[in-house]
């Protein structure tokens, strides 16, 4: 479980008491708590990651801190851990939880505390430098993470130029300087129909794939364009670790299905489906009408490994790779022609 994006985004579940503030500290994330603050974590049981009732990755430092579930007005603890030392948060959790539906999760500090959730490493930069030669970087809107150089040859892929997006989005936006400003290309990010197949080194994209629908067609379209021994490197959100927290991780066999169906459209039930476990605070009807970019697969590692499996078995690609670490907001994919 994530406590730093349930902190910053806020999440709905999160409620704070006192002070608690994100810390980077000897290349870790963590949390830290000051004396008799708390964060509670409402309805706990929505988040995906609490449905195998493990433990979530934590260590904490100093102390003491204390974790217990709350269910109703019954409270069964979970961990005590204190000390100057950093050590494993060892969840034990109590039998008494089997048949509970509802419960929330309560992080306590009696003195100055911090939890932490992983190493602070910057996957975004460790993509980015798997990239080389000449290829695309689809969909980055205003911010590319790749940026042309003398061993990078890479153009911008999206629906629209940059000049037009203030009319289509109604917002104003800073252009990129021209030395990236000229590099866009207009054409669908799902298709590249606008690449020559076999002619790229490389397929980039950051946090698009999920807003894609039917991921396996689009993936073996990203690999058609690819030079044998080019690769796709795509940066994914964890569902487990994001504002999806609540989102059931997309199975092989709902892509299966999408992929025999054909297209590209965003079928109604995917809007649904993220209103229901995303953002209740929305309807289909208003996201439509806002033209509003949703998510609609979801993949963990697992499920991102298992789409790797099955290109390999069809010898669309020759191996893959997947880079992820505890608590992380996104993992490195990378797919090889």
């Amino acid at each position: 479980m994530n406590l730093l994006d349930i902190l910053s985004r806020p999440d709905r579940s999160g409620e704070v008491t006192g002070a608690i503030a994100a810390v980077r500290t000897d290349g870790k994330r963590g949390v830290k708590f000051t004396a008799r603050s708390s964060l509670r974590i409402r309805n706990a049981h929505e988040f995906f990651v609490c449905r195998t009732l493990g433990d979530f990755g934590w260590t904490s430092k100093d102390g003491p801190v204390s974790f217990k579930v709350m269910a109703g007005n019954d409270s069964y603890p979970l961990a005590l851990n204190a000390g100057s030392h950093e050590k494993p948060v060892s969840l034990n959790w109590p039998a008494e939880m089997v048949g509970i539906r509802e419960f929330d999760i309560v992080i306590e500090a009696k003195n100055d505390a911090t939890v932490f959730m992983g190493r602070n490493t910057d996957l975004r930069a460790l993509a980015a430098s798997l990239a080389n030669g000449r290829g695309v970087e689809v969909g980055p809107g205003l911010k590319p993470t790749l940026k042309p150089s003398p061993v990078l040859d890479v153009s911008y892929v999206e629906e629209k130029h940059p000049k037009d997006w203030e009319e289509t989005y109604h917002k104003q936006h800073e252009l990129p300087p021209a030395e990236i400003f000229d590099r866009y290309v207009i054409g669908s990010g799902t298709v590249l129909e606008m690449v020559e197949p076999g002619s790229l080194d490389f397929v980039f994209s950051a946090h698009v794939l999920e807003h894609l629908p039917n991921p396996l067609q689009v993936l073996t379209n990203w690999l058609a364009t690819l030079k044998p021994g080019g690769l796709i490197i795509a940066l994914v959100p964890d569902p487990r670790f994001t504002f999806d927290c609540r989102q059931p991780p997309s199975t092989m066999a709902e892509m299966l299905e999408e992929e025999a169906r054909g297209g590209h459209a965003i079928a109604p039930e995917k809007y649904e489906r993220w209103c229901k476990h995303t953002e209740p605070r929305h309807t289909p009807a208003d996201l439509l009408r806002r033209n509003y970019s949703i998510h609609v697969n979801f993949l963990t590692p697992e499920g991102a490994s298992a789409v790797g499996e099955l290109l390999v078995s069809r010898k669309a690609a020759s191996r893959y790779w997947i880079r992820t670490e505890a608590n992380h907001r996104e993992f490195v994919l990378a797919i090889w022609k």
